[in-house]
């Protein structure tokens, strides 16, 4: 009973109190931060007009619109350090027997950097596409905000 009546309960409840805080601001940024999410393409071509195209898979063709920006990434081999280039989306034309959508890029850059895109150097194109919490990232990827699979009973019902 001695022990009982000298050990003091601050310490723990000061452990407890700290915890419940930093759980409540992981659980505030769980919520309530913003992650963005980006389509990527490396299938790139120079067109005649001093812009860009890139080519993305069809299925992407819904989350791609003009006016949305674009970044280029140049990566060069020689100085290990990658270009980054803004761009924006001028127009994005379908082609449906390719399977694949074209997206006309206007890169916001200087002559200068013409001359890297024609040495061959590996290009990616990363197109800001959504912005999400990472809560419903977390939901997302469990299938929890997924449509329902239909379920068929008869092979007629398709």
């Amino acid at each position: 009973m001695r022990s009982l009546n000298a050990d003091s309960f601050r310490p723990s409840l000061l452990k407890m109190v700290a915890a419940v805080l930093l759980l409540g601001m992981w659980l505030a940024w769980f919520i309530f931060a913003r992650v963005t999410l980006y389509e990527t393409s490396t299938d790139i071509r120079i067109l005649e007009t001093d812009g860009v195209a890139a080519y993305f898979p069809a299925e992407k063709a819904q989350q791609l619109r003009g006016g949305q920006l674009a970044l280029m990434r140049l990566d060069d081999v020689g100085s290990g350090r990658p270009q980054t280039i803004p761009a924006i989306i001028m127009k994005v034309e379908r082609f449906p027997e390719t399977n694949q959508v074209r997206v006309d890029l206007f890169p916001l850059w200087d002559d200068t950097l013409g001359d890297v895109l024609g040495q061959n150097l590996p290009v990616q194109v990363n197109v800001e596409v959504e912005r999400v919490s990472p809560a419903l990232l977390a939901l997302r990827a469990a299938g929890q905000l997924l449509d329902p699979v239909p379920i068929f009973i008869s092979p007629q019902q398709r």
